[in-house]
């Protein structure tokens, strides 16, 4: 599979997904006014690479600012890599926030918490 590259809009993340190397990253904005329209490519790709994943997964967030059903897409794949690695030894998550946003720290520690895994959190 290719890599998938994005450019980020005002509404919009940075997207690289690279199946060669495991890597999924998503940074900056993520409240598109079609949330499907965006994320759908995005969920195909990530599905079609479970199908014969690499040896070790990372998912590399970075947002300033998310929407509710962006979120709820980004769970969906934490959710995907869960199943696909059940006993949690070949996938990290990393959670990139601003040093003096605290509120999207909060978010990465409460994260890791809903999910029952430890989110690697980076300050920035």
């Amino acid at each position: 599979m290719n890599p998938l590259q994005l450019s980020p809009t005002n509404e919009t993340p940075a997207i690289l997904f690279d199946a060669s190397l495991g890597l999924f990253k998503i940074s900056g904005r993520s409240f598109p006014m079609d949330v499907q329209e965006f994320y759908n490519p995005l969920l195909r790709y990530f599905k079609t690479y479970l199908d014969v994943p690499q040896p070790k997964t990372i998912l590399d967030l970075s947002l300033d600012y998310y929407n509710s059903t962006s979120m709820k897409v980004i769970l969906s794949m934490i959710s995907s890599l869960l199943k696909l690695h059940p006993a949690q030894t070949n996938f990290s998550i990393i959670w990139r926030y601003q040093a003096d946003d605290d509120d999207m720290r909060e978010v990465g520690e409460a994260l890791s918490q809903q999910i029952g895994f430890p989110i690697q959190l980076i300050e920035i």
